[in-house]
């Protein structure tokens, strides 16, 4: 494929955030930078829908259970103000109004929490959050 010089004007603070990350991901900015340059506009342009291939994604973002499981731990700070551990009781109330109250549904969302280490069993009924 040929490449062609693109010059544009951004801010100093992205730039720089930009070549940080190449630095600490290659170690040198020479022949690295272009590359990541050109897989983030790739990356944008996919996630606009605006690719070539509009149904493949170059990186798909957080998976929807982690998506889920961060909603619940945000509603247990936030709606119960925990941030240290939890009761059963509140972990129980916070994953039925969030995902559903059926039995098979919270055990599922608290093994879920418990293998992304969202949570870890403390006690009895009471959860360490993470």
């Amino acid at each position: 494929m040929p490449r062609k010089p693109f010059t544009v004007r951004i801010d100093e603070t992205l730039i720089n955030r930009f070549k940080d990350y190449v630095m600490g991901k290659y170690g040198k900015l020479h022949g690295a930078l272009g590359p990541e340059v050109h897989e983030a506009l790739n990356h944008w342009l996919n996630e606009q829908g605006l690719a070539a291939h509009t149904n493949t994604r170059i990186n798909p973002g957080i998976p929807r259970v982690q998506m889920a499981c961060e909603r619940i731990m945000r509603r247990l700070r936030d709606d119960r103000g925990l941030f240290n551990q939890c009761h059963m009781n509140d972990l129980i109330w916070v994953i039925t109004h969030e995902r559903g109250s059926d039995p098979r549904t919270i055990k599922k969302w608290i093994k879920n929490l418990e293998r992304l280490g969202r949570i870890k069993f403390y006690a009895h009924n009471v959860w360490e959050i993470i």
